[in-house]
């Protein structure tokens, strides 16, 4: 499709690298069509299609034979971006060229925006910046790292100005000129991103003009969603991202400006800075999702090279935005071994009431603190030190405390004998006292949405009498029947006293139910239910995602209402978590079994004694109690594998259902549980033996469930159309999982379970995005584990003859993991919460 002849002289040169863009690649031809400037005269479009598969060649035809003088194909075959640019800028015949995302949206005035900049700097190059904003799901989410902050639009020396750096070349336009005379090509052997930034930087080295025109004018908006996320995950998966970046890359660059100029520049640091910045984050949270395993010393050694051309005090206070201090912290321990402890708190959390709070604190080394006010010393109740490391790698040491907050009493906290100040939001702080405190940390009420006012007056002027024991119960928004319901249920019955609301969604199947049993319902979203909010002493739940525990979504930023929030759990916590539960703000959560409550103690986690209480969880009173009434086994066997993080991104994460059902097809997962329930030779043994299966997959799975084949002894069931779990799992005669918390329910009351984890691609810990905990399913699970399907056919087989009795090995198990079966939990929950009020 290529077009021969001599190209004519344009002012701007696309380069688009295609590959399978049919979805997008229309949408961003028509906009560079319809630019204010003359598109026949003014803008040369090359497109390196990296053999597509799809619809695009065609488009990109169509569009050719519509500007044959504007347009050309070049087509190329298992070839790097790196080189495929290479390929596009051979073809350039324009003043300025630019390479552009096949799915990035600009404004009809872009071209002629960036034309009246040039016109009136009359500038020459060798780089113009526009404004480069990131774009995900119908909104802006911000400047794209801090490539070249469009502040305001003129010619900026970034050697003066280092807080501006080039850090890709998305929106950047280069002079043609300028980069036929440097003779410079993007570097083939970095695979990745940066490939943008290293072209950049050495086009400013090489051309020996550090001077960049930036219009904030012209917006260039890059999508970030699909594919352009799954590229972005792909990339942190890839080895050369660990070595030949740092390589080819990062060092490349060091060198050619020590070769150059003798020096690391302040704006180079900068940009250094911001890209270890990105790996340290992950490595402290525990999600490099590439296993460096053997590799892990060289990969420090080539940070260490890195870092060390950045001065140590440049990692204290560069301007990056998203380098917090904890990071700054951990390169400058791990990366740069430097010894230093002089960072400021952080003010993390406020508890409800704003009586106290929670700060932060992180060292390259073990310190000594102690919290001080004007008598003395103090003692701290509620402390906890962790080792944050990746590895075995020690990146930093990480403190936290609860300490009081009182009018006219002020605190603060010696760092080895220093005080240190604590930073309070925006502003720092040289002492703990309760106004100062909140009216820096709260935003005013003044500023809430109006819809919310009148709540959250309620809330403030409410008196110790009216809020004494008023507690709002609450499971899903739109379904019941979990641990919150069964503490409801047992605090009517054990303390009417109280002043108790139950909320759900009316729509919800177990509305009637309660109605019936008389619960003290309220109406989820309604103003009776965010006025008892207002009121509220305690939120309990067993959920604590946002519409439960902040439907008004106000207490974060204004600390209204000012109720505590106890967490029973939906499930046994058995997995690291922790990247999510150390996000949430909790007065009490219960946990059910002893190892699971060490766990959530150990360093992973922010939670102390403060919040946990091991009480059992309160639905397993009344399971326990039906179990041990039920007369005989039952004869259906509960399937219930749990979801696939991975199977809603990806090939998954698309708004064509077709699409999305096709790669769920594809998918083991599917492959898998369909082999399974679609078996004639296990159909026909449940159907001699008088047993049925009943297939009840995580709710994730019911767009997909009408693809699954099963056999005549198989029936589907969806969550909502559940009106009993306990029923369900007490009249279960077996449970098969791959992963599923709820069998743990199961082993709790003594009912045999196997786990059939066959093989998947990627494991299933990588598909969830998160790492395995303290819970081994070979050496804790309640059952077996087996990965083939003969494997679990002889399990069926076995444990039918067995007449479905669990194992004596299973039974200890359950004994060691439960030390709570006695039918108290829902007593010892509400003394939790008592002696937390």
């Amino acid at each position: 499709m290529q077009k021969t002849g001599v190209a004519p002289k344009f002012t701007y040169s696309i380069v688009l690298v295609t590959r399978n863009t049919e979805d997008c690649i229309n949408t961003t031809l028509n906009v560079l069509d319809q630019q204010s400037v003359n598109f026949n005269s003014g803008i040369q479009v090359i497109v390196v299609d990296q053999d597509s598969c799809d619809d695009t060649k065609n488009i990109i035809s169509r569009w050719i034979e519509k500007y044959p003088d504007n347009i050309s194909c070049i087509e190329m075959e298992n070839v790097s971006t790196a080189a495929a640019r290479n390929r596009g800028l051979k073809e350039v015949r324009g003043e300025w060229f630019a390479f552009f995302d096949c799915d990035a949206l600009i404004d009809p005035d872009y071209f002629q925006k960036i034309s009246q900049f040039i016109e009136r700097t009359s500038y020459e190059g060798p780089v113009l910046v526009t404004n480069w904003m990131l774009h995900g799901n119908g909104r802006e989410l911000g400047e794209a790292k801090l490539s070249m902050r469009c502040n305001e639009s003129g010619l900026i020396n970034i050697l003066q100005n280092p807080e501006c750096f080039l850090s890709d070349s998305a929106g950047c336009f280069f002079s043609h000129s300028a980069v036929q005379k440097s003779g410079l090509l993007f570097n083939e052997k970095i695979s990745t991103s940066f490939i943008g930034a290293h072209f950049a930087n050495l086009l400013l080295l090489k051309t020996g003009s550090f001077v960049v025109g930036c219009i904030k004018e012209a917006h260039y908006l890059q999508q970030f969603q699909g594919r352009k996320m799954n590229l972005a995950a792909k990339e942190w998966n890839d080895s050369a991202r660990y070595r030949k970046l740092f390589l080819f890359g990062y060092l490349d660059l060091i060198q050619q400006y020590q070769k150059e100029m003798r020096q690391t520049p302040d704006f180079l640091q900068n940009l250094l800075l911001s890209e270890i910045n990105e790996y340290m984050q992950r490595m402290l949270d525990d999600d490099l999702p590439y296993d460096i395993g053997a590799d892990i010393d060289s990969f420090f050694e080539l940070a260490l090279l890195v870092i060390s051309r950045v001065e140590p005090h440049r990692i204290l206070v560069s301007p990056l935005p998203n380098l917090d201090l904890r990071t700054r912290v951990a390169i400058l321990g791990s990366f740069a071994g430097k010894h230093f402890s002089g960072m400021p708190f952080v003010i993390e959390e406020i508890a409800p009431g704003g009586k106290e709070m929670r700060i932060k604190h992180w060292s390259t080394h073990e310190t000594r603190y102690e919290l001080y006010q004007d008598s003395g010393p103090q003692p701290i109740a509620w402390q906890k030190r962790r080792t944050l490391s990746f590895m075995g790698k020690k990146l930093c040491y990480e403190y936290q405390c609860w300490v009081p907050l009182e009018n006219n009493v002020e605190r603060w906290v010696n760092v080895d004998g220093e005080k240190v100040s604590t930073l309070c939001k925006y502003d720092m702080v040289d002492n703990f006292e309760r106004n100062e405190v909140l009216q820096l940390y709260y935003a005013p009420q003044s500023q809430c949405p109006e819809q919310f006012q009148k709540f959250l007056n309620a809330s403030t002027e409410k008196s110790p009498e009216n809020i004494e024991h008023h507690w709002i119960f609450m499971d899903r928004v739109d379904k019941a029947d979990d641990n919150a319901e069964h503490l409801c249920r047992w605090t009517m019955q054990n303390h009417p006293e109280l002043k108790i609301h139950y909320v759900l969604s009316p729509r919800s199947s177990d509305w009637p139910r309660l109605q019936r049993e008389g619960f003290p319902l309220l109406p989820y979203g309604s103003a009776a239910h965010l006025q008892a909010l207002s009121q509220a002493q305690w939120l309990i739940s067993s959920h604590v995602d946002d519409p439960v525990i902040d439907p008004m979504g106000t207490r974060k930023e204004f600390g209204q209402p000012a109720y505590k929030t106890a967490f029973l759990q939906h499930g046994i916590t058995m997995a690291n978590i922790s990247r999510w539960l150390n996000n949430i703000s909790l007065d009490c959560m219960v946990t059910s079994a002893k190892p699971e409550h060490e766990y959530l103690q150990q360093e992973h986690f922010k939670l102390t004694e403060r919040e946990l209480v091991l009480a059992g969880f309160p639905r397993h009173d009344a399971l326990l109690r039906k179990a041990q009434a039920r007369k005989r086994t039952g004869r259906t066997i509960l399937v219930c594998p749990t979801w696939r993080e991975s199977l809603m991104r990806g090939a998954f994460q698309t708004k064509d259902a077709d699409s999305a059902k096709e790669g769920f097809f594809k998918s083991d997962y599917f492959r898998g549980w369909n082999e399974f329930l679609g078996s004639i030779k296990i159909s026909e043994l449940l159907q001699e033996k008088g047993y049925r299966i009943l297939f009840l997959p995580h709710p994730e799975t019911d767009p997909f469930l009408s693809m699954f084949t099963p056999a005549k002894t198989t029936s589907i069931l969806r969550w909502t159309d559940v009106k009993s779990v306990q029923d369900l799992l007490v009249n279960c005669a077996f449970a098969i999982t791959d992963y599923s918390s709820l069998v743990l329910d199961l082993g709790f009351i003594g009912t045999p379970t196997v786990y059939y984890q066959f093989k998947e691609t990627p494991g299933y810990y990588q598909q969830q995005g998160r790492k395995p905990g303290y819970f081994d399913y070979e050496r804790d699970g309640m059952g077996p584990v087996v990965q083939t399907f003969a494997e679990l056919e002889t399990w069926i087989t076995e444990t039918i003859d067995a007449k479905c009795k669990r194992p004596a090995l299973y039974d200890k198990r359950a004994d060691d993991f439960y030390s709570l079966r006695d039918g108290e939990n829902c007593r010892r929950t509400y003394e939790a919460i008592i002696s937390r009020s």
